[in-house]
């Protein structure tokens, strides 16, 4: 009787309240690479999870102790390229979202080629169908080479339309209202990193279940043009009420 008691009350509480959608790890960290020993910080971008507790877990991909922090900063001292696991744990599940590399080199080494990481988040973070849904791409680049040209190509679920820049560094060249599927982003002058701008989606209006947003980072340094790793996001549908 007091279990059930105690989840009607969490379950009214979500009624009263927000943040009570599933929870959506999400992070972003800096810097994206240098020498050992490297002091990195991250910052959680989590949502959802409901009012109640909530706890986070981070594996750094190095072989050291998971930490249980919200917003913590990890020193790699081996050279190499370590990706990141956060995991964060509430009454309304457990998910993990992974991201990287974090690169570590040896100091005095020769600069790598250029890398780009691209991230995303949303906001909300579960979607409604019919109703906008923010898109935030963030990219940062690892090494030192100057990037001459940028873009992206954002794949979103099939039927979503773009719905125009929302804010940040808004790239000049973007897709035209109501462009469904591939978006196409481009800079004419390339700005300074990390690169974060903003766009609105319009999911479809019988939208369902879990959707997945895939993108990658096209740019040249002073050769052909080369690609960032696929960057994949998958989105999940929340309740209307």
């Amino acid at each position: 009787m007091r279990i059930w008691l105690a989840l009607s009350a969490a379950v009214l509480l979500c009624g009263l309240l927000t943040g009570c959608d599933t929870p959506a790890p999400d992070f972003s960290f800096a810097p994206a690479d240098g020498d050992a020993p490297l002091a990195v910080v991250f910052t959680n971008l989590s949502q959802g999870g409901g009012p109640f507790a909530r706890t986070y877990s981070w594996n750094f991909g190095d072989g050291s102790p998971a930490v249980a922090a919200f917003a913590p900063a990890h020193t790699y001292t081996v050279p190499g390229e370590y990706m990141v696991t956060l995991t964060m744990l509430s009454w309304l599940g457990t998910r993990s979202v992974e991201k990287g590399p974090v690169v570590v080199r040896e100091p005095g080494g020769p600069d790598p080629e250029p890398i780009m990481v691209l991230s995303r988040s949303f906001s909300p973070a579960t979607y409604q169908a019919g109703s906008a849904l923010e898109v935030t791409l963030r990219v940062e680049q690892t090494g030192k080479a100057t990037i001459t040209s940028l873009g992206f190509i954002e794949t979103a679920p099939a039927g979503w339309s773009f719905d125009g820049i929302a804010s940040g560094d808004g790239p000049p060249i973007f897709p035209k209202y109501p462009v469904t599927g591939e978006y196409g982003f481009a800079y004419v002058v390339v700005p300074a990193f990390p690169v974060v701008f903003t766009y609105r989606t319009i999911p479809t209006a019988d939208a369902s279940g879990s959707q997945t947003f895939r993108g990658r980072v096209l740019y040249r340094t002073d050769g052909g043009q080369l690609e960032s790793e696929e960057a994949v996001s998958v989105i999940f549908g929340g309740s209307a009420g």
